[in-house]
């Protein structure tokens, strides 16, 4: 009798295993499509967002043709800059600290903060003035956003070139794991599919 019951038991035992797994199995497949919709909806948002862009600058321009051509090239320069992204922020370490609100410390601590958001690396020099000679700026300065190597010292230019080399393999990867997402999506929802047939 005690056996009877102790397979019964174990039987039930299983049964709500294979039940917890496949729920388990249909919670992870969800999450994972909902990951992968948001990660699709990000990356097309930033596409029509680009495309924004662009028709405000051919509107800009057909509207301004009485303009001269200076103006314009200004106007397309300012607008593709802003639209880069930065390749490189750089600080200098002997910066005073302060202790107002809103100082130069807070502003540090919030070009930082969008710096990590933006995935944009922080660098920091020794000082002002080698900041000054790194980028060959007319005056010194304690904080430098860079946008292209262009006439910046070899080393810099060196360093600029591992970063976007560093940002098209994490481009890469990231697409390589969107794409393991999907394939780990459909193989749970065919399991899935297998396992409510048996």
């Amino acid at each position: 009798m005690r056996t009877v019951l102790q397979v019964q038991l174990r039987q039930q035992r299983k049964q709500e295993k294979k039940e917890d797994r496949a729920a388990a199995k249909e919670a992870a497949a969800a999450a994972l499509q909902q990951q992968l919709r948001r990660r699709q909806q990000a990356i097309s948002d930033g596409q029509d967002q680009l495309h924004e862009e662009q028709q405000e600058v051919d509107e800009a321009k057909s509207s301004d043709s009485s303009s001269s051509s200076s103006s314009e090239d200004e106007a397309l320069d300012l607008s593709m800059s802003t639209r880069k992204k930065p390749l490189l922020v750089l600080l200098a370490a002997n910066l005073e600290p302060t202790v107002t609100p809103g100082g130069l410390t807070d502003q540090v601590h919030a070009l930082r903060a969008a710096a990590a958001a933006a995935k944009v690396p922080v660098g920091v020099v020794s000082t002002r003035n080698v900041l000054k000679k790194g980028v060959r700026l007319a005056t010194r300065q304690s904080c430098v956003c860079i946008i292209d190597a262009q006439g910046a010292e070899p080393l810099l230019q060196q360093l600029l070139r591992l970063i976007v080399q560093q940002r098209q393999q994490q481009q890469q990867q990231q697409i390589q794991e969107e794409k393991l997402l999907q394939q780990v999506c459909s193989l749970a929802l065919s399991g899935e599919a297998s396992s409510n047939a048996e």
